[in-house]
């Protein structure tokens, strides 16, 4: 049997595909570090707990950044590799090997080499400084500018690429590797947009069997719209990837509004600049004002809401992608909500994307929010519950409440005779035919959001 990766799909490039010919829809979030866990074992046990846990419930697809401590491959000299920390990679390489989940690898997020003693915003936050590279602490380099735009600094870049590439360049496990992590916020774009154009190429000299990816900061200012303009053309840059949140202290509006709005016009904004290529929400969730610590909404948020809407909207406004939510340990363990992966993966299980060619489109009516694909075969609608909010529900406590007697004319979905319609319910795992009168369809009560499919004929 042959070896089997994720690529970006021959036929269709807004879509993903295993090299076996399978269509391949990351779901999943982001587990970028333990914030307290340090000994190997503990990681590694860590890790086993929610890849299983996000397995079973049908996710397939994590982030994990390898600048985190119990990652670190070179913490005490530059250009020396720890095999201990290479050992624990492995070992959950393993593990995303035996459930089939998928990695996105980030290989770096620092800031700054100047040794410095950084105060948390709150407790467990990655550290942004790497003054293993400082000549004060016997490295080569003075400055993140020099790690940049110096030789020396590409050398000890590559270098570390080297490393990585002899153990993991023929790993099934990893999808992507991620050159930086929010380049943008490591100084002047002249520095680190040469430099990722050089690294990206770099980059997939050393892992020919997977996808090479590079990120910026949340979309949420006007100077990002000059930064994404960039990365939407930027060459070997494999799938066109965005940051955003829901952040009351962000310059744009859509940041402070309901979560599936913002999730779904991060597509919108990507699938403007290209259309030629997947399209992900990397990271989303919510914050405090400015990125302060997690949002205090997270608390009252035992159902998910928030982390639905990233999965879903993204998705349904033309991604290649379930959106990708962050605090995955102070919001979707600690709520224990990896049953709303599997209710995305029911949502979509059986399609084709590439074959389907989706088309997003987005119709709204007094009560509801709908975002559809249009396919080749059959067109698919997610819908949401305007009056269901976070400022309702998680901030305003008011329960979400129930939307009856909705009947939708689907010719306003499809201009193609639909033969059939049926319903999925993502919060009760109810499924059924959609009752007919004509164009008529009266769909069953729900509460935030229901996803409907509208079979027509070939």
């Amino acid at each position: 049997m042959g070896s089997n990766y994720v690529q970006v799909s021959a036929t269709n490039p807004r879509y993903f595909e295993t090299t076996d010919g399978k269509p391949f829809i990351p779901n999943g979030p982001n587990m970028s570090f333990p914030r307290f866990a340090r000994e190997p074992a503990e990681v590694v046990d860590y890790y086993r707990s929610m890849i299983t846990s996000l397995a079973e419930a049908g996710g397939n697809f994590i982030r994990i950044w390898l600048g985190a401590p119990c990652f670190e491959i070179e913490s005490k000299v530059e250009g020396h590799f720890e095999e201990q920390e290479l050992r624990t990679i492995e070992q959950v390489v393993r593990i995303c090997e035996e459930t089939g989940v998928k990695i996105k690898f980030t290989l770096e997020h620092f800031r700054t080499l100047e040794p410095r003693q950084e105060v948390e915003s709150f407790p467990g936050v990655a550290s942004f400084v790497k003054d293993v590279y400082h000549r004060s602490r016997g490295g080569s380099l003075t400055s993140i500018a020099e790690f940049l735009t110096t030789p020396d600094g590409e050398t000890v870049y590559k270098r570390r690429l080297d490393a990585l590439a002899e153990r993991f360049s023929d790993s099934e496990a990893i999808m992507a590797w991620e050159l930086w992590n929010e380049v943008n916020c490591t100084g002047p774009m002249e520095h680190w947009a040469p430099w990722s154009e050089r690294m990206l190429g770099e980059l997939k000299k050393r892992f020919p069997h997977h996808l090479t990816v590079q990120s910026l900061g949340s979309f949420c200012s006007l100077q990002h719209h000059l930064y994404y303009d960039w990365l939407g053309q930027l060459p070997g840059n494999d799938f066109y990837q965005a940051h955003r949140y829901l952040d009351l202290g962000a310059a744009f509006d859509v940041c402070h509004g309901p979560m599936d709005v913002l999730s779904a016009d991060t597509i919108r904004e990507l699938r403007s600049r290209n259309t030629n290529t997947p399209a992900i929400l990397a990271e989303g969730g919510a914050v405090e004002p400015n990125h302060s610590g997690p949002s205090h909404l997270y608390a009252a948020d035992t159902q998910g809401m928030l982390l639905h809407d990233v999965l879903f909207a993204a998705f349904f406004a033309g991604s290649a992608a379930a959106g990708q939510c962050w605090h995955w340990e102070k919001y979707i363990a600690k709520n224990d909500l990896w049953w709303q992966f599997g209710g995305f993966a029911k949502a979509v299980a059986g399609i084709d994307p590439r074959a389907e060619d989706y088309q997003p489109f987005q119709r709204e009516s007094r009560r509801l929010r709908f975002y559809g694909l249009r396919g080749k075969t059959h067109t698919l609608v997610w819908c949401r519950d305007k009056r269901n909010t976070w400022a309702s529900e998680l901030d305003g406590g008011q329960a979400p409440q129930t939307v009856s007697d909705e009947r939708l004319d689907v010719r306003v979905f499809s201009p193609a005779t639909v033969r059939d319609a049926s319903f999925y319910n993502p919060w009760t795992d109810a499924e059924g035919a959609l009752a007919r009168a004509g164009s008529q369809v009266v769909l069953p009560d729900f509460e935030r959001s229901l996803v409907l499919r509208l079979n027509t004929h070939e």
